[in-house]
């Protein structure tokens, strides 16, 4: 107890998950309805629906959209990225991250991009490996640019190409 007298050694105590409870309810209350994402009907429009449905109308979209909104709740917010490794799956999927992995970037109060980081395995108490992938909107087309930095636990460092890290070293990047 913080004030008055401390309790006995003997008294019992009882752990109370409270915040988990209040982060998955808000959750709930958020995304307990999974939307339904639809485009007007029309020739044109099947195949774009087709392709909504494997992408966003799944149970894996529906779960993450909820782990999402639990995330939200607990750290202030969370963001959806698109993912794609086609050793893992033929579509495109989107995978929530944590609000604290994730720098968002505003221009006039808009959402314009963000930078998603990940610490990367093999550093050593001289060496941290960042890979930094900036998912950004620029004259209304979308891109992703990827990074790798090595540096140190204090500081991002410099950047190098990503084939120096097995982790991105299979990264396909084009020249634009």
């Amino acid at each position: 107890s913080i004030f008055g007298t401390p309790p006995a050694p003997s008294a019992k105590r009882a752990h109370v998950p409270i915040a988990g409870d209040l982060a998955m309810t808000s959750a709930t209350l958020m995304a307990s309805e999974p939307p339904r994402l639809i485009v007007p009907e029309g020739a044109a429009n099947e195949a774009a629906q087709d392709r909504i449905d494997r992408i966003f109308n799944t149970p894996d979209f529906h779960a993450g959209l909820l782990e999402g909104e639990e995330l939200t709740a607990a750290l202030g917010d969370s963001y959806g990225r698109v993912a794609w490794d086609t050793e893992y799956a033929d579509e495109a999927w989107i995978e929530f991250v944590d609000g604290d992995r994730a720098w968002p970037i505003y221009r006039k109060g808009i959402l314009t991009g963000v930078v998603f980081w990940d610490d990367l395995p093999g550093g050593d108490k001289d060496t941290a490996w960042r890979h930094l992938e900036y998912h950004g909107i620029e004259s209304g087309v979308g891109f992703i640019e990827h990074a790798l930095f090595r540096g140190k636990d204090d500081n991002l460092g410099r950047r190098v190409p990503l084939t120096e890290h097995e982790n991105t070293a299979s990264i396909p990047v084009d020249a634009e």
